[in-house]
């Protein structure tokens, strides 16, 4: 049995009487998605939709209690911008790549929401999303990205929180199974 907070279950059913322990994910894919984040490891926080410019001192907060966890953090270029949009639908897309194609990055986390993520979609690069599976985070607008990499690519992502939300000095328990 799963329980919320405790891990992860993976498991298929198959039908009567097949449901004891029945599960058709290879070693390789469960090794994978057991293995989120660990201490050093390098969080890629891009802004697909809106920057944190409006909600700078929070977002600050956020970044110090992740590297107060003893992870590290790379920024893309538009995370930091003011307005209702970090910057232009291709630009998200370079930036959104840079952090997908980069080794060293072992999840992504959004940014924030907003609601211009769909400008960036025609101009993903969804192959080297694919050729590089990591787990990739946000909720709002960052929904559209995390349906199409997870139904149409067939990646786990996580529907979970925004890099701003870390933003308090002791992470209530639900914040910290999102790491």
């Amino acid at each position: 049995a799963g329980f919320l907070g405790k891990g992860i279950s993976i498991n298929k059913y198959t039908g009567a009487r097949g449901k004891s322990g029945a599960s058709d994910a290879n070693a390789e894919y469960v090794a994978w998605i057991r293995n989120i984040l660990e201490k050093n490891d390098i969080i890629g926080i891009t802004a697909p939709s809106q920057g944190v410019g409006d909600h700078l001192e929070s977002f600050k907060k956020s970044i110090k209690t992740l590297e107060e966890y003893g992870y590290k953090i790379k920024e893309t270029a538009s995370v930091r911008n003011k307005g209702m949009v970090s910057t232009t639908g291709e630009k998200r897309s370079q930036e959104l790549d840079e952090v997908i194609t980069d080794k060293n990055v072992k999840m992504i986390i959004c940014a924030s929401g907003g609601d211009f993520l769909l400008e960036m979609l025609p101009t993903i690069n969804w192959k080297n999303i694919k050729q590089n599976p990591k787990w990739i985070m946000g909720y709002s607008d960052p929904t559209a990205l995390l349906y199409i990499t997870t139904t149409k690519l067939d990646i786990a992502t996580i529907y979970g929180c925004n890099a701003g939300s870390f933003d308090q000095t002791n992470l209530h328990e639900c914040l910290k199974n999102n790491l």
